[in-house]
This record gives structure tokens, C-alpha cells and sequence, in this order.
């Protein structure tokens, strides 16, 4: 199992689904976003259903992180094309 930090950059659609099954909780999102509909949300199942929102644990005008303490297999970031998000 590895834990190695995951970064990237939402493309076009707005919308990143980052695969993160192989990792250890607790694990922490962040997305450094201004969009209006900027969100991080959970999936256990592959995303075979629609991804579920989840309460923001940190946020500033610019960012929002969470922190799940239970297995995922992907984080699904929102915001703007151009925004920045990270797993750790």
C-alpha cells in the first residue's frame, strides 16, 4: 500500500475523478478552487453510482479540504477547469 501524494489539474469538464483504492485512510483531499460549485466528494464503489457528497473538514476562500478516515476508491473533484487538487 502506498500513500505517495496525488496532484493534478481539473481539465475542461470541471469535474476529476482521481482513483485512490490502493491507499491507506486516513487519507486528506484539498481542492484550491473559487468556483461557486466547488466540491470534493466520495465514491466506495468505483463510481458504478453517482459520487456523494461529503462535509468539508478546512475552508478558505480559496480551498476546501476533507479528511475520510474509511477506505474509498475515488475522490471526484469540482470546481473549475484550471483548479488544482491533491490526496495525501
Amino acid at each position: 500500500m502506498s500513500n505517495d501524494i496525488l496532484k493534478g489539474v481539473i481539465g475542461a469538464s470541471g469535474t476529476e475523478n482521481v482513483a485512490v483504492g490502493n491507499r491507506m485512510p486516513p487519507m486528506t483531499a484539498t481542492l484550491t478552487s473559487t468556483a461557486s460549485n466547488r466540491a470534493i466528494n466520495l465514491s466506495t464503489n468505483n463510481l458504478a453510482t453517482p459520487a456523494f457528497p461529503w462535509q468539508t473538514d478546512a475552508s478558505t476562500a480559496a480551498m476546501i479540504n476533507t479528511v475520510a478516515d474509511s477506505s474509498l476508491s475515488h475522490f471526484q473533484f469540482v470546481g473549475n477547469p484550471g483548479d488544482t487538487w491533491e490526496v495525501r
